[in-house]
């Protein structure tokens, strides 16, 4: 645990701060907006940011990924891999599937590649869904696609995120793929897990997967219950205006 909410507790109870400690203070309240994925408002002057850091990089590459600011990202990746690793392990645990992604996703694959190797460190990550789910993605990523499904399948046995979203993964190589077979596997695997994860975005994605895999199915009636189970769960959003088509 990393005790965001208990750290972050005590830093808004301080009405005042040392002039002595300043920097120290800020420095604990932006590491805590980075860490629950929230960017500084201005980096550069950040403490987190000062030269003189040895884990600036770590720092840098979490505000490149909670702006979206992918140059930012790129630069530090690898020396905030390095920087990681003066965190705590608490932090380290937390943060490292976060960066892994992060290198998968911007197909930096030799730092990805110690990254997941850096993964089996922390054997509650490996061997869970979020091990198999980055492992498929990499794989996924280099055209892997036999490689990419067995972890994906391995991650869908689970019941957390990580599970779900390579659940979303599996069904979306089904419906590129279009074979019979791979549209029942899909079904057979989102069915398998429907209702492990609700109330945000990645539900809704689920759903409107499982509707387009049923209709591909040719399986209407469950596809219309689908539908209704979104409008249901989700009123007066986009996606509930789209299953009332």
């Amino acid at each position: 645990q990393m005790m965001i909410y208990e750290g972050g507790s005590v830093l808004d109870s301080l009405e005042t701060v040392d002039p002595s400690l300043r920097d120290r203070y800020s420095a604990l309240r932006d590491a805590r907006s980075l860490l629950e994925g929230l960017p500084v408002e201005d980096f550069d002057t950040s403490p987190l940011s000062a030269n003189t850091r040895v884990d600036r990089a770590f720092w840098a590459a979490l505000q490149g990924i909670s702006t979206g600011d992918a140059p930012l990202l790129l630069d530090n990746l690898e020396p905030g891999l390095l920087g990681l690793m003066h965190q705590t392990r608490p932090v380290a645990h937390t943060m490292l599937p976060i960066l892994t992604e992060a290198m998968i996703e911007v197909g930096a694959e030799v730092h990805a590649a110690q990254a997941l190797r850096l993964l089996d460190d922390f054997p509650d990550l490996t061997d869970a869904p979020v091990g198999y789910f980055l492992r498929g993605r990499a794989q996924e990523k280099r055209n892997n696609q036999s490689s990419a499904l067995a972890a994906y399948f391995e991650a869908a046995k689970g019941w957390d995120r990580y599970a779900a979203r390579a659940r979303l993964a599996l069904s979306q190589m089904a419906l590129e793929d279009g074979g019979r077979g791979a549209l029942l596997a899909a079904r057979d695997v989102l069915e398998h897990g429907k209702g492990s994860w609700k109330g945000d975005f990645l539900e809704v994605q689920l759903l409107q997967t499982l509707a387009e895999v049923l209709v591909k199915n040719k399986d209407d009636v469950e596809a219309l219950v689908t539908h209704g189970n979104i409008m249901l769960r989700f009123p007066g959003t986009e996606a509930a205006m789209e299953a009332e088509k």
